[in-house]
């Protein structure tokens, strides 16, 4: 017969990982998946990983170790609207879309020349944008003990992101001025008009930002200028004149310092 302690039905399970605090992190897409509700509404399911700092690849980590997934976040895309909808129903689902678009706003200033297309999901898999993390209690299965674990909330730009900072327990005393900054800033995007469906530009932008990431990853490979202007000029090909030559000029001056026609002698 052993003695076993009576505290050992409370402690955690042992493992070699770090437990991750609550707190603003720095995070990178991993995978998107969509997901189709019977509402017509959709529902993306966002995962990631740390991007930054000690916990770096925090769940990758462990998911190589022992399974399951990476962490995720969920959004939801609201339905059109219908001719029978209520006033009342109609701003309920504006509201929902002006959520989801302040998302995809933090999304695209977080990322220098990306824009979405309003159409394809996996073209956030590779972006960095900040994720906040939360304490949430939960009843355990088997004693009904409350256990505490980390809840991620939403995302948020980089910029906002205090990477020192770690949430306490305290309650924080600005709470409801940045909910209401919140609410005023969710009520300003739902306000404002989706633009119309225009086929031609959502190609041409699309075009653009795979361009952009492309010219990208040639500067993280050893400076490939060769294939970074091939890629650009390869954008005027397919767009013909609709694609935008002056973000693509200017990608090109940000990664290798000078425009398309001032890297022509380079590749003489």
């Amino acid at each position: 017969m052993v003695n076993v302690p009576s505290y050992y039905q409370d402690v955690q399970i042992y493992t070699d990982f770090q437990k991750l605090l609550a707190g603003d992190y720095i995070v990178k897409i991993k995978d998107v998946q969509a997901k189709h509700n019977d509402d017509n509404s959709t529902q993306l399911i966002f995962f990631f990983d740390i991007a930054e700092g000690e916990f770096e690849n925090h769940f990758q980590k462990k998911v190589d170790k022992f399974g399951g997934n990476l962490a995720r976040i969920y959004a939801t895309i609201p339905r059109e609207k219908k001719v029978n909808d209520t006033e009342e129903e109609i701003e309920k689902l504006k509201k929902f879309a002006g959520i989801f678009k302040s998302m995809v706003n933090n999304f695209e200033v977080s990322n220098k020349f990306f824009k979405w297309d309003l159409r394809n999901e996996k073209m956030f898999i590779g972006l960095k944008i900040g994720a906040v993390a939360e304490n949430s209690t939960f009843a355990d299965k088997e004693t009904g003990n409350p256990k505490q674990c980390i809840k991620w909330k939403n995302f948020k730009k980089i910029s906002e992101i205090k990477k020192d900072s770690i949430l306490q327990d305290n309650f924080d005393n600005n709470f409801f001025e940045n909910q209401q900054n919140l609410d005023t800033e969710i009520n300003n995007f739902a306000n404002t008009p989706l633009p119309e469906f225009d086929p031609n530009q959502l190609l041409m932008d699309s075009l653009l930002s795979s361009t952009l990431k492309k010219i990208s990853n040639c500067k993280d490979n050893n400076n490939d200028i060769t294939n970074a202007v091939f890629y650009y000029d390869q954008a005027i090909e397919k767009g013909i004149n609709g694609v935008d030559l002056e973000t693509l000029n200017s990608a090109l001056l940000e990664y290798f310092g000078k425009t398309r026609d001032q890297l022509a002698p380079q590749l003489k």
